[in-house]
């Protein structure tokens, strides 16, 4: 297993960790919500890990995070995960970048001699 390979795997075991983080967050914001703030919850279209989880639901629960409303409820629980989410989306984007770089590399450089 050369460099690039060896690059990749780790890549795609951190990523694979972030992944289930990220789910854990991501439910750890929708119970919050559903519990602390229901009224935001429903604008954001009552969001789920699976059941409930469209386009729509998304991109209004994207925008919730990156506009930074969550700040308006003042809750200071809810603005630490929120922030947590945040910056766990940043590090997968920058990893799963890394992830296809690494791919592209080890298709141009071709077979590994074994």
């Amino acid at each position: 297993m050369n460099t690039v390979e060896s690059a990749g795997l780790a890549l795609f075991g951190a990523m694979f960790a972030l992944v289930v983080i990220g789910f854990a967050l991501h439910h750890r914001l929708f119970s919050h919500l559903q519990s602390a703030h229901p009224e935001q919850y429903e604008r954001l279209g009552s969001p789920t890990l699976f059941l409930n989880n469209n386009i729509s639901n998304r991109l209004k629960t994207m925008r919730f995070l990156w506009s930074r409303r969550y700040r308006d409820l003042g809750d200071p629980k809810l603005t630490r995960v929120c922030r947590s989410v945040m910056v766990i989306s940043v590090i997968y984007f920058i990893i799963f970048s890394g992830l296809v770089t690494a791919f592209f590399l080890a298709v141009v450089r071709g077979p590994s001699a074994a």
